[in-house]
């Protein structure tokens, strides 16, 4: 697929209102910008304390991740004023979000005995159609399916009967309307919904989710040198909370970024079913890119396309090479592998395996869900997602050079074989 022509006004950029922010931005001192949006952990607290009316978010891992993370959006993420705006609230959002959540277990500690058994976790490359096939697989009447207006304030908990008119959810709306009105190709890359099943990463905090919003290379070290088994466990426990006063059912997750981590994952969640999707990385690899691009735009004072490529490369690569050291050391029992266009070709069937490989149960009302799923939600609704390797500075060479151990372990589902179990 090509790139956009010379006569295309450059994608990957902010909607007019928020380039005039970035410009008013730009003219204020460092000192100002630090003043109107802290990045500063302590500061942020304070916040988040007012905000909640509690004080005791806990000590230990959370807060070095965070003392990292906004280091290295001030130095080194050549951040805007929109960016800063956002990765603020954001910082302040996971402290408020985790007084709130051991308040939640201080009044109600049944929540920490709460099972969550046998959890589907997808992962795989972004791109690989990691987001469709949590769609369908969550259309299983025992399946319980994290929404983003809840996974972007999980606590307190909430029955059913009152989601509908629980601030939060409006809260959520408001936030997917920004995102779509700064960045509109960004609904054509990844479409973004307050009532759908979305990513469980936004319950972690020491991620790499930043690394696709803003380039921060010494939190990606920093990140990748951590034992991950606390974020899981705080992971679990916002699992715990969000499923109080609900009947127990399986949880099914995912994200691409669980592939650095696999191993702490399984520790945290040693029953987990893991579904790995597989794509060509030549058609992964710029797909993220633009993907990354799009995201940056809303942070970053500028965003070089040929810059992004390489770095995105870098860190797809780092994802890899400690997923596929991991999962030589684990009981290939735990994996389902498929194809990206198995999945797109037979997705009620690729579902069907899946369940009947973890023996989860599948029926043909279940297949009728997911066919009317498709139907109903058909491919670029939202628009054609188009993308190039050169728009990116990267070459063919380059990108099977950095895959040659997944492509020798996996090539065949790569290049889209049926799915195998390990």
């Amino acid at each position: 697929m090509r790139g956009p022509t010379r006569s295309t006004p450059h994608p990957y950029r902010v909607s007019m209102p928020f380039r005039a922010l970035n410009v008013v931005g730009a003219r204020m001192g460092r000192s100002a910008l630090r003043v109107l949006a802290p990045l500063d952990v302590d500061v942020l607290s304070e916040r988040a304390r007012r905000r909640t009316g509690l004080t005791d978010p806990g000590e230990g891992w959370f807060w070095e991740g965070l003392r990292v993370l906004s280091a290295s959006l001030e130095d080194e993420a050549e951040l805007a004023l929109v960016g800063r705006l956002g990765f603020g609230e954001e910082i302040e959002r996971q402290i408020a979000n985790r007084l709130l959540l051991r308040e939640d277990v201080r009044r109600e500690p049944r929540i920490a005995e709460q099972r969550t058994p046998r959890p589907v976790f997808i992962v795989g490359y972004p791109r690989t159609g990691t987001t469709l096939l949590h769609n369908l697989m969550t259309l299983h009447p025992d399946a319980h399916a994290p929404r983003f207006w809840r996974l972007h304030a999980p606590s307190p908990p909430v029955r059913p009967e009152d989601e509908a008119r629980d601030p939060r959810r409006a809260a959520a709306k408001r936030r997917v309307r920004l995102a779509h009105a700064m960045c509109p190709i960004f609904a054509t890359i990844h479409e973004l919904s307050a009532d759908s099943p979305e990513e469980c990463v936004f319950l972690m905090q020491n991620t790499l989710l930043p690394y696709v919003r803003a380039e921060t290379p010494s939190y990606r070290r920093w990140v990748l040198a951590q034992d991950l088994v606390p974020d899981y466990r705080h992971h679990r426990r916002q699992l715990q909370v969000l499923q109080w006063g609900r009947p127990e059912g399986r949880w099914v997750l995912k994200s691409p970024f669980h592939l650095p981590a696999i191993a702490a994952l399984l520790q945290v969640y040693p029953d987990a079913c893991i579904v790995m999707t597989h794509r060509d990385p030549l058609r992964v690899v710029p797909s993220f890119c633009s993907l990354v691009a799009a995201a940056r735009a809303i942070h970053q004072r500028r965003v070089e396309p040929r810059a992004v490529g390489p770095r995105a490369l870098d860190l797809l690569g780092a994802m890899m090479d400690r997923f596929l050291e991991a999962r030589a050391r684990l009981d290939p029992a735990r994996f389902f592998d498929a194809s990206y266009e198995e999945l797109t070709a037979d997705p009620a069937g690729l579902v069907r395996r899946i369940h009947e490989r973890f023996g989860l149960g599948f029926d043909g009302a279940v297949a009728a869900r997911i066919e009317a799923w498709m139907r109903e939600h058909p491919q670029h609704r939202c628009g054609v997602h188009r993308y190039a390797l050169d728009e990116f500075g990267l070459t063919e060479r380059e990108v099977l050079d950095r895959f040659g151990g997944y492509l020798e372990r996996f090539g065949e589902l790569a290049a889209g074989k049926r799915g195998r179990r390990s």
